[in-house]
């Protein structure tokens, strides 16, 4: 798993971004395809038919949604079983006339593994089992989706075709590469059966749907926080759950994902279903597609009380009118503005905000009850200055702020009252301006749930749920560095700091704290677990 460059936003600090990386690799968490600016070529590939001109439409061969969906159920069909004669003739219509599978939404002219690419000349009936028929499914899913944002409330008038690579060298993965434009639809194996995302609809019209969101919102808005990429995901599960009229997300390529990890003994769980209820903010563990869940189902239930047309226009506008820094809060205010330019009458707009209300995201917190923690098993401020993300630098890893270093500072808030809070937002000022000061973004941070009863953010990082929830990949130290601070200090003496506390949908409260600044060397290379609440030294 690699950072990208383009997650750095003048903003927000990376050490916020890093989460979101996951909003990339939007199925499963380890990328497994390297892509570069020449992945935007066309050029040398064999279905290159020159001046030749096809019919813009002709019958092709596709899945119905995926092969378990298609066999009545996933007890019909198990992983390992072939799929020649799988499939149902459709019309594949919206071509552009030049023989491949492309148009100006979608474009699957390259395979990673063959020269032979689907040639509408040649027809686009092909047996389930030859990798064409994956180009067809994936182009027939992208297209669907593309026909159905622009039939309502359109929008995506001047996006760029994007590149779908149907065979792509992506195990146990496939994403959305905003950079290059591209998807890449990968594969998984279960039970010595290679089976690919390009069988199921449902995961490609999900990937399809990032470049939709990423179109219409903006690219920079839904990676300008945690929850920002929540509602990507979110999204790009409601236009998979729309096509389908199917709650359950991608019975074949995750199912098979959750069976294997099952086998092995894994917690995790890739599979979603929008009927179930994850409430907000107790199901909030700061990993996109976990934290998904709650605003999928939000949607789902508005699309099961409202229907598909009303559905999916509100969906349309809501990611056409979110601000340039969004959260969940900011969602719902913009499901709430849709409401009125869609024209919904007034029952139908109360039905919106009463299933927003109902699953906890429309809100308005209080930070009355919130204090710096003095729970005696932890601290009430941190300094954490190693080395072990990039971020910091000079630090000599004795757990205080020196000369010359930059550090991460965690302020530890607690909830006294008995309602937890949703995500809450803090910002560092420096109250002592001598001596210190804020690397840019480093003023910003998250806190995305204080439960109450006097547990502060380190109890919430030490709970089961969010162990057991969060993706492999991610330790519970990005989460720590998507709460904290960073500070540099350049002289000594004791430094002033306040921090403007701003929870969901609620009035903001201003806490002071001071750090005292010694002189002790500082140092090039140290890692010390034992500065980080819960011992662990993350990866970088």
């Amino acid at each position: 798993m690699r950072l990208k460059s383009w997650f750095s936003t003048s903003r927000w600090k990376s050490h916020v971004w890093w989460p979101l990386i996951l909003t990339l690799c939007v199925i499963f968490s380890a990328c497994g395809v390297r892509v570069s600016s020449s992945d935007k070529e066309e050029g040398g590939l064999a279905s290159d038919t020159g001046s030749q001109t096809c019919a813009t439409a002709t019958v092709g061969r596709v899945i119905y949604e995926n092969p378990r969906q298609e066999a009545g159920g996933a007890d019909n069909l198990a992983f390992n079983a072939n799929l020649s004669g799988f499939g149902y003739n459709v019309i594949i219509s919206g071509l552009d006339g030049s023989c491949r599978l492309r148009n100006q939404f979608v474009s699957v002219t390259h395979d990673e593994f063959s020269n032979s690419i689907a040639n509408v000349s040649d027809g686009l009936v092909y047996d389930a089992e030859d990798l064409r028929f994956r180009e067809v499914n994936a182009f027939y899913y992208s297209n669907k989706l593309a026909n159905l944002v622009q039939s309502s409330g359109g929008g995506l008038v001047g996006m760029d075709s994007v590149f779908v690579r149907a065979n792509c060298m992506g195990f146990n993965d496939a994403f959305f590469f905003p950079e290059g434009n591209l998807i890449c639809l990968g594969f998984t194996r279960n039970s010595e059966k290679t089976l690919w995302a390009s069988h199921d609809g449902d995961v490609i019209v999900h990937e399809f749907g990032h470049a939709v969101n990423n179109y219409l919102a903006s690219r920079n808005i839904l990676s300008s926080s945690g929850e920002a990429g929540a509602i990507d995901e979110g999204v790009a599960d409601y236009w998979a759950h729309t096509i389908s009229g199917n709650s359950h997300l991608s019975e074949w390529f995750l199912g098979a994902i959750d069976e294997r990890l099952t086998q092995i003994g894994s917690e995790s769980v890739v599979t979603r279903d929008a009927s179930d209820n994850h409430q907000y903010p107790d199901a909030m563990v700061y990993q996109v597609h976990s934290d998904s869940r709650p605003f999928a189902e939000v949607l789902w239930a508005i699309r099961q009380g409202l229907g598909k047309a009303k559905t999916d226009l509100l969906v349309n506008g809501m990611l056409q009118s979110l601000p340039s820094s969004t959260r969940f809060i900011n969602a719902s205010n913009a499901l709430e503005t849709a409401t009125a330019l869609q024209g919904l009458d007034p029952e139908e707009a109360k039905f919106v905000i009463n299933v927003l209300t109902d699953k906890g995201i429309k809100r308005i917190d209080s930070a009355d009850d919130v204090s710096i923690s003095d729970n005696v098993d932890h601290k009430g401020v941190y300094v954490i200055d190693d080395h072990a993300i990039s971020e910091q630098s000079g630090g000599n890893c004795n757990g205080s702020l020196d000369v010359n270093e930059t550090a991460l500072v965690l302020v530890n808030f607690k909830n006294s009252g008995t309602a937890p809070l949703g995500m809450a937002t803090g910002q560092l000022e420096v109250t002592q301006s001598e001596g210190v000061r804020i690397p840019s973004g480093g003023d910003m941070s998250e806190y995305f749930r204080l439960p109450g009863s006097e547990e502060d953010f380190v109890d919430v990082l030490n709970e089961p749920v969010v162990k057991k929830a969060a993706n492999q990949s991610l330790n519970d130290n990005v989460k720590i560095r998507a709460a904290s601070f960073l500070v540099h200090a350049y002289t000594a003496g004791r430094k002033g700091f306040r921090v403007i506390f701003t929870p969901m949908g609620g009035e903001s409260q201003e806490y002071d704290f001071p750090l005292d600044v010694g002189t002790i060397p500082t140092s090039d290379a140290c890692k010390n677990p034992s500065l980080w609440p819960d011992n662990q030294t993350p990866m970088d």
